[in-house]
C-alpha cells in the first residue's frame, strides 16, 4: 500500500479515524457543550421569546458560569 494511491474513500477513513481521531468525531471537539446542554431548556426559552443569542450567551456566562465562547453553540 502506497501512500495516497489506491486507496478507496472507506480505506482512508479507516486510518484518518485512527490518526486523527477528534477530525472524525466531532464529539470530541466540542467539550464545552454539556455546559449548554445542561442549560438547555433555560436557553430555548429565552430564544423563543426573542431575546438575541449574544445577550443569551452573555447571561449563560455572566448568570450561569458557562466557561464557552459564543461560537460554541
Amino acid at each position: 500500500m502506497s501512500p495516497g494511491l489506491g486507496l478507496a474513500a472507506e480505506e482512508w477513513r479507516g486510518l484518518v479515524s485512527g490518526w486523527f481521531a477528534m477530525v472524525v468525531d466531532g464529539r470530541l471537539r466540542q467539550i464545552t457543550w454539556p455546559e449548554f446542554d445542561a442549560r438547555i431548556e433555560w436557553v430555548r426559552e429565552d430564544l423563543n421569546a426573542g431575546v438575541a443569542g449574544a445577550v443569551v450567551h452573555q447571561r449563560l456566562v455572566g448568570d450561569h458560569g458557562v466557561r464557552a465562547s459564543q461560537r460554541s453553540y
